[in-house]
């Protein structure tokens, strides 16, 4: 089973640091790790449609129709980081405004989404190793680790570790959902992993 201070070792290992003994220390390593942990783990669920994190809903019309553009608005699932698809509809047919999903679409709205997962012992092995990674390159200037060749190799892994998720489906890979990704580096540059 995964913990949270077992991944925070492991992002720690890879920049040649010390182990934390407790998650509540009040070292550097363990503050960089609390500050981060939390927004590199949304991030990169966001990033891609990781199975573990795929949920279903169906959402009931807003009473409230939107002032213009759109029959209706439908309320954001609770604990949802992204909305992937909405079944039935072309991307173009619906959008993305605050928190409700607006489109002519009847209700109930059948949506798929990425869930905020928090508990490490759901988190699929692969994207806890990618979580790994991409936490150690986000700590890694504060912990005197950000030359260019630790960051470089820190982005090769981190693509790498993506490519075997869409390999072993821990990315739910739909052809009709996403394509797998030329270059992760990239990703990651944009969403600041």
């Amino acid at each position: 089973m995964t913990d949270r201070l077992t991944l925070w070792n492991a992002a720690l290992a890879l920049l040649e640091q010390p182990a934390l003994a407790t998650a509540e220390g009040d070292t550097m390593a363990a503050n960089e790790c609390r500050t981060w942990y939390g927004l590199v783990r949304q991030g990169l669920i966001r990033a891609y449609p990781w199975s573990f994190a795929l949920r279903r809903a169906l959402l009931p019309a807003d009473a409230t129709p939107p002032a213009f553009g759109w029959l209706r608005a439908f309320p954001w699932p609770a604990g949802a980081l992204a909305i992937v698809t909405v079944d039935g509809l072309d991307d173009d047919a619906w959008t993305i405004e605050g928190n409700a999903v607006l489109t002519d679409a009847p209700a109930p709205l059948t949506v798929r989404y990425l869930a905020d997962v928090v508990e490490e012992g759901l988190f699929d092995p692969v994207f806890a190793d990618a979580l790994v990674i991409a936490l150690a390159r986000r700590i890694a200037p504060r912990l005197a680790r950000s030359d260019r060749a630790v960051m470089d190799r820190l982005a090769g892994e981190l693509q790498a570790t993506v490519e075997a998720g869409w390999r072993a489906d821990a990315i739910f890979n739909n052809a009709d959902l996403r394509t797998p990704p030329a270059d992760a580096g990239d990703d990651w540059a944009r969403i600041g992993l």
